[in-house]
């Protein structure tokens, strides 16, 4: 057998039905696999499919490779230590970037976090989180696939001004709009 080659990581939560479990990528043998993780160990659980295939050494070897692999990126993968500023944060990130009134609710009860929007008159669960650290990394996931909305700005400027902005953008390969964004946002963040 040839050394398990694992090729990467994700944490993957299945639409919110269930709580986030980190998968691993793999080569063996030149066949490509991904296995889960349970508490950043590989487990029978969960896994039974790739446990019934693989034989006993060959099970063995990819437990030591990923046990290897999750010191090696422990920074990565660890999702402890998250603060109540940074879910504030990355929550009030999600909010401005989909334009939607999402709230993070703590459980009860170290049970984690829900992520819920208010619809109707009410508040509906849209995922669950165990801890902080999964929250603010789905919180970050879910802000990565939204695509902002946007609105429209317009504004009287000098031509020597709008032009030598313009340059300067081109200059450093940068678009306008997105200068402007950051130039509020700052302006904005500078007197909240």
């Amino acid at each position: 057998m040839t050394h398990p080659i694992i090729t990467g990581h994700r944490v993957e939560d299945l639409d919110g039905d269930c709580l986030p479990f980190w998968l691993v990528d793999f080569t063996l043998n030149g066949t490509e696999y991904s296995a889960a993780l349970t508490d950043l160990r590989l487990a029978i659980e969960g896994n039974d499919a790739l446990h019934q295939e693989l034989s006993g050494q060959d099970w063995q070897d990819l437990e030591a490779a990923i046990d290897d692999y999750v010191s090696a990126h422990a920074g990565e993968l660890s999702l402890e230590g998250v603060t109540a500023e940074q879910l504030a944060e990355r929550l009030a990130q999600l909010r401005e970037r989909s334009n939607l009134d999402y709230d993070l609710h703590e459980l009860p009860g170290d049970q984690g976090y829900e992520l819920r929007l208010p619809i109707s008159g009410a508040w509906r669960r849209v995922c669950d989180y165990a801890d902080a650290g999964y929250a603010f990394r789905g919180l970050q996931e879910i802000i990565d696939e939204t695509t902002p909305v946007l609105k429209r700005l317009n504004a009287n400027i000098p031509q020597a001004l709008h032009d030598r902005f313009k340059i300067i953008c081109a200059q450093r390969r940068v678009g306008m709009g997105d200068v402007l964004i950051d130039m509020i946002r700052d302006w904005c963040d500078e007197r909240s």
